[in-house]
């Protein structure tokens, strides 16, 4: 985000994230789904922000970043069946711990751009986190106690 948007203003500790693409479109989820997680403390709202003041990522994506692993190059590669898959990723691990730890670093952080987003992107869902929004950029808040189950 640092690279794409700059550093946080004062006081921000922590992104805002929200929805971008929910099942393939810019639409609210449903927050009584089980695949949607919220508590008693989600808000669900819509906000207008500008492009250049938000990152899009693939959410399915970002998982790599979460579990700190690098993000395969066999993972943007268009039709590739799975034995592809797996040959064209235990390359990549080869050459990756063939690295010293510091290369490392660096490798795996910049495979992590390989999820960032375009606005018109094709896949089911997108995530859009930003630093900040003001009360002027709110189109839309649902502030109803949203009731589901735990299963």
């Amino acid at each position: 985000m640092k690279k794409r948007i700059g550093n946080p203003p004062k006081g921000v500790k922590y992104p805002v994230w929200d929805w971008y693409l929910y099942e393939g479109k810019n639409k609210r989820p449903n927050m009584r789904k089980s695949d949607v997680r919220v508590s008693e403390k989600s808000v669900l709202g819509e906000v207008e922000i500008s492009d250049s003041e938000v990152l899009l990522t693939n959410e399915e994506a970002w998982h790599s970043v979460l579990n700190d692993n690098i993000y395969y190059k066999a993972n943007n590669m268009v039709d590739i069946s799975d034995e592809q898959w797996y040959m064209e990723a235990e390359n990549e691990d080869k050459y990756f711990n063939s690295l010293s730890p510091e290369e490392k670093i660096l490798y795996k952080e910049t495979s992590w751009e390989n999820i960032i987003c375009l606005p018109n992107v094709d896949i089911p869902y997108a995530q859009a986190t930003f630093l900040e929004f003001k009360a002027s950029q709110i189109k839309k808040l649902d502030l109803k106690k949203i009731i589901f189950k735990h299963f």
